[in-house]
């Protein structure tokens, strides 16, 4: 059974000051006009027009909630009047589920062309994410809204919301958090540790099942280039030193400028000689300077 939604109803009244400042209006004035009934109202005053249009709250329990209806329809009214694009939470869901029925049916288009034997598959190229040019747009306050959010919670509710937060804003931030458990010098062994476990169980996995996968570097990992990929594709291929060959004259050009070897004191040394006979030969060489 699918858990109840909680609905949380974010204030219209910051929304409707941001719509008013974004169409250069004066800032909305809100009235009482019966505080028994707690029937309040907003007046919205445009600069041309004389008259203010005025929006009625209504009776409600509350003076606050007779406010808040009364923006609420000022709001609307002004978002259609005007043509005002507001970006709120609704706004994202809603432009994430529009791309996605675009990018199906773009899909279902190329399954039904190849379906048919068609050669060539119709490309829709990007789609358009642009404002028009009439339209104003309107973004809310994100922060206030969470931290309605938060108040609106339980404890338990509030605990998992900020540990996710802290993930991300890690991640995203390349943050760094000192707290009582930092170790300068264990906490990046610990994370390469872990990725080196990780790179192990992939490896392991590629030879038994012949399934292979891509690493997913960390930032903390990226920013000491600590990833290492696994796999025979990965693997460069070192290539054989060159051999090089030095005869007698090659061999005297190496030596400093200040040392010669003469030609008769160069002789093979065999196999198996004794710590006497090295000693001997090379007390037979001799340096002759410049």
């Amino acid at each position: 059974m699918d858990a109840l939604l909680t609905q949380v109803v974010i204030s219209f009244r910051p929304l409707l000051k941001q719509i008013t400042r974004c169409l250069d209006f004066p800032d909305p004035e809100y009235q009482y006009l019966n505080l028994r009934k707690s029937i309040a109202c907003v007046a919205i005053r445009s600069e041309n027009s004389v008259v203010p249009t005025v929006y009625l709250g209504g009776d409600t329990n509350n003076v606050d909630e007779s406010c808040e209806i009364a923006a609420k329809k000022a709001a609307y009214d002004l978002i259609k009047r005007y043509d005002i694009i507001v970006e709120d939470v609704t706004a994202l869901h809603k432009q994430m589920y529009e791309r996605c029925g675009l990018l199906y049916g773009y899909k279902k288009e190329e399954l039904e062309a190849i379906e048919k034997g068609k050669s060539k598959v119709y490309f829709h190229g990007d789609i358009s994410t642009e404002i028009g040019h009439n339209q104003r747009r309107v973004v809310i306050d994100f922060l206030e809204v969470l931290r309605f959010i938060f108040r609106c919670v339980d404890a338990a509710a509030k605990q998992d919301l900020a540990r996710k937060a802290f993930d991300y804003l890690i991640n995203v931030c390349i943050l760094e958090i000192v707290d009582a458990n930092y170790r300068a010098t264990t906490c990046r062994f610990d994370v390469l540790l872990c990725v080196l476990e990780r790179e192990s169980y992939l490896s392991a996995k590629e030879r038994v099942l012949g399934v292979k996968e891509q690493p997913e570097p960390t930032s903390s990992l990226v920013e000491q280039d600590c990833m290492v990929p696994v796999g025979e594709d990965f693997q460069a291929s070192m290539p054989n030193p060159p051999v090089i060959a030095f005869n007698k004259i090659e061999l005297k050009s190496q030596v400093a400028e200040s040392f010669a070897i003469s030609d008769s004191s160069i002789e093979e040394i065999p196999k198996g000689a004794d710590s006497e006979d090295l000693h001997g030969r090379f007390d037979r060489v001799r340096l002759l300077k410049d």
